[in-house]
């Protein structure tokens, strides 16, 4: 165990160094912070490439997350020159540091001295602030977070040593022990791993126990810069006997020496080693469904916890393989091994109990005979074109394939119960073929390729494809037999036609004598509907519809008779407003002021106002125009009454309300 400990204290020194050079970009060593367990204040110490600086050392603080750094050493701060008068030390620190101030800084990096300096600096934090290694900053007050960077110079040129974690300034505590423990028995030792934090614990010590015995340190001073990395997988592995059952603890160390609270006791029970009974097998074959059934009894042993079956087809250990992909249940005592190919197998059952000790059975051989067809072709496609139907699906793998038989029916609503029927004299030898079939051929067709293997065994047949020549003989032209009015626009009305593949209708318009054509539906007139309202026609307007019939391959037929129709203009209606009257008894003068509007089916061209006196026949007063006011000055008393007709541009008349005026002479 010593021997180990001197191995683990140079490797850890070479892994700090290594540290250091690994992060030439951003620092040249490590650093650590923890608060003072002599006192009050943050003890901070660091590891750098080297020990021993020409230019001594500064130390830089930054409060929070802020790099806001403060100088608060009395810059620079060198070693002590006289270890032994200044603090009571150990005559090994004295001869380290004594070797330490002879020699130079390259001389002393590149020494044995060095290693154990640092070791001993680690396990001492007042040699550490002695040599250089460590500074304790008074001033910082508790509750306040810190972070602390130690600067050199080497060669002129400034070295950052370390930069610490932020830490939290209060009285000092012990660290939490480390956690997370496991315990691998194993015949004649144990293995020991756990939660391996480098950055918090410099060092551990293990303790073992037997349950009638006391506590031993079994190792000490385990480094853990290096456990992880010599050890690994568990970080320590001692001598222990199969039948007792034994206890561990763990304790570490910072970088500071401090000691961390001893961990909880784990406990490592007694395992079973023994394995279990040889199943005693059987295989039966299935050469029809190429399958081997493969069968065991029940295992004597109560704790057996699941079997497995391996397979080979040769004799030879190495060339069994699992075949099951989830442990197969202690219960069951039947696996059933599908297989693709015929030929001599191998196989072992494998029964592995709750301790995972295993046994194998001897190889049991069967032979399983090819009379299976391969496996179905995969990604049948098919492309059609003018008289040619082209097909292509994936080559069939199987060793033994002999060709492909290429087959078809015809497609119906019911595929149940169709039968195939090979399009070829012979098999294919090649995964693709072209079909030649009459041009006027329009039934449509389902196919699929069967995989022929040499013992002619026929596969399964692929997914199927439907498949027919492409369209192109276009609908014939449609017949209109009329446009009519019909709630209010106009309808028109034709013959529907009777190809199969009809999709549906388009219908066109363009106005009497304008050869500029319009397509009056926005979708496809379906092909169960033989009338169209066409509510977008303007009345008066004398329209001729032409209709299109379009089949499933978007083919048009030649444009169909022509029709004409129109909507019948409306009378002129709707009312004049009349919106201002006034009469002035004073000037003798009526004022009227109106709007039509509300007048609608016909354009209006103007209005006039009629005026009649006394009972009178209506006479008008003014021409029509436009204008919506009229002003007029009476000069003889008497009752007169006014209204105003509208004029409409096809002859419409709107009269308007009657207003009677009673003039009197002021």
């Amino acid at each position: 165990m010593k021997e180990q400990v001197r191995r683990y204290f140079f490797l850890s020194f070479l892994l700090l160094v290594g540290i250091a050079k690994s992060n030439a970009q951003k620092d040249a060593g490590v650093a650590y912070a923890s608060n003072n367990p002599s006192g009050s204040g943050i003890a901070v110490r660091w590891l750098g490439p080297q020990i021993y600086y020409d230019e001594g050392i500064t130390i830089y603080r930054s409060k929070g997350d802020k790099d806001n750094w403060e100088l608060i050493s009395p810059a620079p701060i060198y070693p002590a020159k006289d270890l032994q008068n200044k603090i009571d030390r150990t005559e090994k620190q004295i001869n380290l540091y004594d070797s330490y101030l002879s020699m130079n800084a390259d001389s002393f990096r590149n020494s044995f001295v060095a290693i154990f300096t640092v070791i001993e600096s680690i396990k001492d934090f007042d040699f550490a602030l002695a040599i250089n290694l460590a500074y304790v900053d008074a001033t910082a007050r508790n509750g306040s977070k810190y972070r602390y960077r130690i600067e050199s110079s080497v060669d002129g040129k400034k070295v950052i040593l370390g930069t610490t974690d932020k830490i939290e300034c209060a009285d000092f505590a012990s660290l939490d022990p480390p956690k997370d423990f496991i315990a691998e028995r194993r015949r004649k030792s144990t293995r020991i791993n756990w939660e391996n934090k480098e950055n918090t614990y410099y060092a551990y010590d293990v303790y073992m126990k037997e349950k009638q015995g006391d506590w031993k340190l079994v190792g000490e001073r385990l480094l853990s810069g290096v456990i992880s990395e010599v050890n690994k997988p568990y970080i320590v592995e001692m001598q222990t006997d199969k039948d007792s059952v034994y206890y561990y603890k763990v304790k570490g160390y910072d970088y500071f020496g401090n000691e961390s609270k001893e961990s909880d006791v784990f406990e490592s029970l007694v395992l079973d080693f023994v394995p279990p009974q040889m199943p005693d097998m059987d295989v039966f074959t299935f050469s029809k469904q190429m399958s081997n059934r493969i069968s065991w009894l029940s295992s004597v042993d109560t704790d057996i916890s699941h079997y497995n079956v391996y397979r080979s087809l040769e004799l030879g250990d190495e060339s069994f393989n699992k075949v099951n992909k989830n442990p197969i249940s202690a219960a069951d005592t039947v696996y059933m091994d599908q297989l693709y190919e015929a030929g001599v197998y191998y196989y072992k059952v494998e029964a592995v109990d709750k301790s995972e000790n295993r046994t194998v059975t001897f190889p049991f051989a069967t032979e399983v005979f090819d009379i299976l067809g391969p496996a179905a072709p995969a990604n049948l496609v098919a492309d059609s074109d003018s008289g040619i139907l082209r097909f292509s699906w994936d080559a069939s793998l199987d060793p033994s394939l002999k060709g492909y038989s290429l087959q078809r029916t015809l497609a119906d609503d019911d595929m149940s119960d169709n039968a195939y029927v090979q399009i070829t004299s012979s098999l294919l030898d090649t995964n693709y073929y072209e079909l030649s079939m009459g041009a006027n051929v329009r039934s449509e067709f389902v196919f699929v390729v069967k995989a022929v293997d040499s013992a002619m065994n026929y596969s399964s047949p692929s997914e199927s494809v439907d498949a027919r020549l492409p369209d192109v003989i276009p609908p014939a032209a449609p017949f209109i037999k009329q446009a009519f009015e019909k709630e209010g626009a106009l309808a028109v009305e034709w013959m529907p036609n009777v190809e199969k593949d009809l999709a549906g209708y388009v219908l066109y318009r363009n106005v009497k004598k304008d050869t500029v054509m319009e397509q009056v539906n926005v979708l496809m007139i379906p092909r169960t509907i033989s009338m169209y309202l066409d509510k977008s026609a303007d009345r008066g307007v004398k329209y001729e519809y032409h209709l299109k019939a379009i089949d499933e391959s978007d083919l048009s037929s030649e444009s169909s008779n022509s029709v004409l129709g129109i909507l019948n203009p409306l009378d002129l209606a709707g009312e004049i407003t009349i919106v201002k009257e006034r009469y002035s008894k004073v000037k003798g003068e009526v004022l009227l002021e109106w709007n039509f509007d509300k007048l609608k089916n016909e354009k209006v061209i103007g209005t006039a106002i009629f005026r009649s006196e006394n009972g009178g026949t209506p006479l008008p007063v003014t021409e029509v125009t436009l204008d919506t006011k009229f002003k007029q000055k009476l000069t003889t008393i008497g009752k007169y009454q006014y209204h105003i007709r509208a004029y409409g541009a096809r002859g419409g008349i709107i009269k308007s309300q009657s207003i009677e005026i009673q003039h009197i002479l002021n």
